[in-house]
């Protein structure tokens, strides 16, 4: 009966699950359905994946609509959650069919890099691949991504769930208080925080993740209180320590945070990311032969940590010492060969000393490297996309995603026309230094972005706005 039971669960989750996919997707390409019927407008096609779908074009059509540009426009929304760039562009064709739009925006290229599950490819027997098509595997995937990421070595309380039961354990409100801190309910994840320190007031995990809220409100002497109360209770605690030296750094008292960041040390000694952060303090002040010490204690007790060589060689470079320097971007380089700070550094340096030829082969190893934000696969993609729009003379409106750079897109097509870039830089940047990151994003899946709020949704549409009115509108029609 149990086994019954379970399946008839199962069977019935699958079905839910398919039903719910299909009315989404039903009312979604009604919707576009009715928008492209819209005699004389401008339609624009909206690729990508769950960053785009029901996400910012919606606020791009409000927009557009809004902008008395001498037209109507249609936004039409094919962003599909959990796609990669494969699949949508094996199906812009049979759009470009249907919708028969004047332009075409994608932003895509996160899940190809594994932002979300990682691509299953078919496997040689059937049951696997039927198995593999079940919605309620791709759930089990999912739930065990998140969970590997939560529980696989370094915490992340980021990703805690919203937990909300009546009776928690200890361990439970501490993740509950997370979920909230990470959407920026920040009073709801003071009012668990609380609660769990009430449940264990002898024990310092509580102190210390309040404080870490504290902190992030700019809230320093509760912040320090609490670290305070933490390391009474637990003066060996090497977390607190550390996270008093955060404070202190935060409020730029480098005496203070010098000493807290000694005794995270003390209470232990072979924490190479804590000698790495009190070498960039020594460093952020000028004392450049502690940093070296610091830096290099760090790469002993870690001698594969590219970002501790890095560190150890932009401390070189801004004293001028371009061979030590050299030397240390280059370890940083066999470690780590796609990074980018590194090849750029050398291009710098090489600049400096008059070596132009090796100047430029660091420059182009850069720029080559910083392309990896795309990852091959999408990269590749990108380029079929565009020869199809291409040989329908339809201009690509290529979109990067919020905080990252646009600069790996533009060296993609270098040397085509008829593409339109829209950088999302800056733009997003200065919205978290203004707001926070929980004001733009609901989520940092991606690590430095994640699924936008209402805000980051609108200015992404408004960044994709201003380059189809004053670039692809008026191109398009010879204005």
């Amino acid at each position: 009966m149990i086994c019954a039971g379970v399946g008839v669960f199962l069977v019935l989750t699958e079905a839910g699950m398919r039903a719910a996919g299909y009315i989404i997707l039903s009312l979604q390409d009604r919707r576009n359905r009715i928008a492209a019927e819209k005699k004389g407008s401008f339609r624009i096609l909206c690729l990508g994946e769950s960053t785009t779908q029901h996400q910012w074009p919606p606020f791009l059509d409000e927009i557009l609509n809004a902008s008395k540009a001498g037209a109507p426009f249609t936004v039409i929304d094919k962003g599909r959650a959990g796609t990669t760039t494969s699949t949508i562009v094996s199906r812009l064709e049979q759009y470009l069919d249907e919708y028969r739009p004047h332009a075409v925006a994608v932003m895509m290229g996160i899940n190809d890099a594994g932002g979300h599950m990682p691509v299953v490819l078919p496997a040689a027997k059937r049951p696997v691949n039927a198995v593999r098509s079940l919605r309620i595997y791709t759930l089990m995937r999912y739930m065990r991504m998140h969970i590997a990421a939560r529980y696989g070595g370094a915490r992340a309380p980021e990703q805690a769930p919203a937990v909300r039961p009546a009776q928690l354990t200890y361990q439970e409100l501490l993740d509950a208080s997370c979920g909230h801190q990470s959407r920026g309910e920040y009073a709801q994840a003071e009012s668990l925080f609380l609660r769990a320190i009430d449940m264990a007031p002898d024990i310092d995990t509580g102190y210390l993740w309040l404080g870490g809220l504290y902190h992030a409100q700019h809230k320093y002497a509760h912040a320090e209180k609490l670290f305070l109360k933490a390391l009474g209770l637990n003066p060996a605690c090497p977390d607190g320590y550390y996270a008093l030296g955060l404070l202190y750094q935060t409020q730029d008292m480098f005496g203070e945070a010098e000493a807290a960041f000694q005794k995270a040390i003390d209470a232990a000694p072979w924490n190479d990311g804590f000698h790495f952060k009190l070498a960039w303090l020594y460093r952020e002040h000028g004392k450049y032969r502690q940093a070296e010490a610091a830096f290099k204690r760090a790469i002993e007790l870690n001698p594969r940590s590219d970002e501790a060589y890095v560190g150890l060689g932009g401390l070189y470079h801004e004293q001028k010492k371009y061979i030590e320097a050299e030397g240390a971007f280059h370890n940083a380089i066999a470690l780590e060969p796609r990074s980018d700070r590194a090849h750029a550094a050398l291009a710098l340096i090489y600049e400096a000393t008059g070596e132009q030829a090796r100047a430029r082969v660091y420059a182009l190893r850069r720029d080559n490297a910083r392309i990896t934000y795309l990852g091959p696969s999408a990269a590749s993609n990108y380029r079929r996309l565009k020869d199809i729009l291409d040989r329908r003379r339809i201009p690509l409106v290529c979109v990067q995603y919020p905080m990252r750079n646009v600069g790996p897109l533009k060296k993609l097509f270098e040397h085509d026309d008829n593409v339109f870039f829209v950088d999302n830089e800056e733009s997003f940047k200065d919205a978290v230094r203004q707001s926070g990151l929980n004001a733009v994003f609901r989520d940092m899946f991606a690590g430095d972005f994640g699924h936008c709020t209402d805000t980051g949704n609108r200015i992404l549409a408004q960044n994709v706005a201003e380059v189809l009115l004053n670039r692809v509108f008026p191109h398009t029609y010879g204005i």
